[in-house]
């Protein structure tokens, strides 16, 4: 039996898919709103 790694985890799956989510989504933002997100 071997040990999972933190990226085997559902929990840590989940987080990532919301980063890149919000990474793509920020990307179309204006300039003048980009400040506060990146």
């Amino acid at each position: 039996m071997r040990n999972k790694g933190f990226e085997d985890m559902p929990i840590w799956q989940n987080a990532m898919n919301i980063a890149i989510s919000v990474h793509m989504v920020s990307e179309g933002f204006q300039k003048k709103e980009d400040y506060a997100v990146k």
